[in-house]
């Protein structure tokens, strides 16, 4: 494993050969300060998970609440928590 450190992030590569473009690539992101986008919906307030690929996966965003859960919860309740 190696860890490349930029001024902001530090990423853990797992292998013991990496080519120079991709640590110089891999370097230069993490010297940047990103901004994250936050996607609220409007109506129940969950945040949209761009990477949970089915309704029963739990989602980081939502503290490991699922949008299956999320959608009971709001009709139950009027919220999603």
């Amino acid at each position: 494993m190696i860890e490349l450190r930029g001024r902001y992030n530090t990423v853990k590569v797992f292998t013991h050969n990496i080519e120079e473009k991709a640590a110089e690539q891999i370097h230069e992101l993490c010297s940047q300060k990103i901004e994250a986008l936050a996607y609220i919906c409007p109506v129940c307030f969950c945040e949209i998970d761009l990477f949970i690929t089915c309704e029963d996966e739990p989602s980081d965003q939502n503290h490991g609440l699922t949008l299956l859960e999320a959608k009971n919860n709001y009709i139950r309740l009027g919220r999603m928590l």
